[in-house]
């Protein structure tokens, strides 16, 4: 309903993907856990203040701990992929910084993530590289979530922006899943 008569790019990208990963004999489909099937994607819409609109966190720690009702602790494994689709944003909306560190488990034990990996003090990430993405409305953001990540204020948290979120990783050589 958010695009209308228009077409969905977030179900347009996984139906490409899907159907090149048909030919290499990979099944990709929606991850399913005893409550049921994942959603497709998540509207995400907010407008932070301070140094980061969303703070530094990574992806992999809520795989992890995702519990054993459902299928993914096995994508952790692997590359877990964030999808982000920006359809609305501020003309000076924040960048997408990616430091060049994948935590490990003790990283984030030591920084008390390690059931969301979320957030990542900046006094621990003042020495590591990072490079900011400038995004606009339009944009997609294909990311290794495993890296530590946020979005940096630029707006004065005042314009809220909306981001089309999911994320996909394989559970098996064959099966690569989806979910929100």
């Amino acid at each position: 309903m958010l695009f209308g008569d228009l077409v969905d790019p977030v179900r347009g990208i996984f139906g490409a993907l899907k159907r090149d990963l048909q030919h290499q004999g990979i099944e990709l489909r929606l991850a399913q856990s005893e409550h049921g099937q994942a959603n497709i994607c998540r509207a995400i819409s907010w407008c932070g203040s301070g140094p980061y609109a969303l703070a530094p966190h990574d992806d992999v720690a809520q795989v992890l701990c995702a519990g054993s009702d459902f299928e993914l602790s096995a994508v952790a494994e692997n590359i877990v992929g964030a999808l982000n689709f920006y359809p609305s944003m501020a003309k000076e909306g924040g960048d997408l910084r990616m430091w060049s560190h994948k935590p490990t488990a003790g990283d984030r034990k030591a920084q008390g993530v390690e059931t969301t990996g979320y957030p990542y003090s900046t006094t621990y990430l003042e020495t590591v590289p990072y490079q900011d993405l400038q995004l606009r409305a339009g944009d997609i953001a294909l990311i290794d979530g495993g890296f530590i990540h946020g979005v940096t204020s630029k707006s004065g948290g005042e314009k809220p922006r909306l981001v089309l979120n999911s994320f996909f990783g394989f559970a098996r050589p064959d099966l690569v899943l989806w979910w929100t």
